[in-house]
């Protein structure tokens, strides 16, 4: 009785979040309702509004069936368990044109393989953008298959399912490093302002770096660039730490004034991971012609 019950909760609930309309065959009753509206909207997530029709849900023989019309076309699935069928349910839903959104939009996911059918512009980023408006992942150009299909390269994910559409993100970065070398108690701060969207990872850069060394002050400008390796290209996994990580590594020519006029060249590298799509963290080494090996902290902002 508590689980009817709990099912019946649940049908009440959520259909005051519905997106699509959902209407049933007079056989099926309200306790079996309760149990298919849940998968069906997990397999639609956030998607545009549809007319589906449930026509057929029951148990026999230890198998599950479900019939049901979507937009006049018609689905029937069966599976041992009621987790295998709503698998079984968002597989078949997965490819749906009828659910995407209008505009460009992402027509398959499966892990870190993510496809579009529009012929986007290669350098920028992307947003992917659920039915709420939401930003939901950033993802950047990867390549063009054999078959002639647009695949993205997740960057940073809170949730991908294919329906989202897709929006321009962010074309550039700004972060501030700090810096300390504990031996002789130098350190630095830095801010670089790079482009993100013009060459894929190769990203140039501005930079303006103050470096303490003793008791001499020294102020340095550079013009650098860096190349940043997505973890995501390496490993299909959904752990944060990778899938929305990268490693980097840059060089820069320096001139400044310190003891003088100075010049000279710079190199960092390191890990860093992007946090709510537009914000990041660095941890890394630092070092140049001025400044000894030093790790170096980070925070920046995509915009």
């Amino acid at each position: 009785m508590r689980k009817i019950l709990a099912l019946v909760f649940i049908f009440l609930f959520s259909s005051f979040l519905v997106f699509a309309t959902i209407s049933y065959d007079v056989a099926i009753g309200f306790d079996q309702r309760a149990v298919i509206e849940p998968m069906m909207l997990h397999a639609l997530g956030n998607r545009k509004d549809v007319d589906i029709k449930v026509e057929e849900f029951f148990e026999k023989d230890g198998v599950f069936r479900l019939s049901f019309l979507l937009e006049g076309k018609e689905y029937s699935l069966s599976a041992p368990t009621l987790d295998s069928l709503g698998h079984f349910l968002d597989n078949a839903l997965l490819l749906e044109e009828s659910l995407f959104l209008p505009g460009e939009h992402i027509t398959y996911v499966n892990g870190n393989i993510i496809a579009c059918g529009e012929d986007l512009p290669k350098g920028n980023l992307y947003y992917a953008v659920d039915g709420e408006g939401n930003k939901k992942a950033l993802l950047g150009f990867d390549r063009v298959n054999g078959n002639g299909i647009n695949l993205l390269r997740p960057l940073w994910v809170s949730s991908i399912f294919a329906g989202y559409t897709i929006e321009k993100g962010p074309s550039w970065a700004l972060d501030v490093t700090g810096a300390s070398t504990l031996q002789n108690r130098d350190f630095s701060i830095s801010a670089s302002l790079k482009q993100i969207s013009w060459l894929r990872n190769f990203r140039p850069s501005i930079s303006f770096t103050f470096y303490r060394s003793g008791n001499k002050n020294h102020y340095l400008g550079g013009l650098g660039a860096e190349v940043r390796a997505p973890l995501s290209g390496l490993f299909n996994t959904r752990f944060s730490m990778i899938e929305d990580a990268a490693v980097y590594a840059g060089v820069s020519i320096l001139l400044g004034y310190g003891l003088g006029f100075e010049w000279g060249a710079g190199y960092t590298f390191g890990y860093e991971q992007i946090l709510f799509g537009r914000m990041y963290y660095r941890i890394g080494y630092i070092g140049s012609t001025f400044i000894n090996p030093a790790l170096g902290i980070s925070m920046g902002v995509m915009f």
